[in-house]
């Protein structure tokens, strides 16, 4: 078992930073735009500041923004989850 923490983008390059080469960062992201509006149309996101935030972080991630700060990005995929932690774990051995 390893800690996980969930953060914003400005908290997470501060870890990046200060604890280089210690840090194994995954990236989740939705199977697509849709998928991820219909997730947050249980009223989370009324004036859809959640969804632009992440369309903004995806434009970055396909840019390669974070290509030095990612090892691995993942889709969340209902019913998938066993899938995705059999090939995370392996690609984290191997750094």
């Amino acid at each position: 078992m390893f800690p996980n923490f969930r953060l914003a983008n400005q908290k997470f390059r501060h870890f990046t930073k200060n604890f280089p080469h210690q840090i194994y960062s995954i990236y989740v992201k939705p199977p697509s735009l849709d998928v991820l509006q219909q997730r947050l149309n249980d009223g989370r996101d009324p004036q859809k500041i959640r969804l632009k935030a992440v369309v903004t972080e995806l434009n970055k991630l396909e840019n390669g923004d974070y290509a030095n700060c990612i090892d691995y990005v993942i889709v969340n995929e209902q019913e998938k989850a066993d899938l995705i932690a059999q090939n995370i774990y392996p690609s984290y051995l191997s750094l």
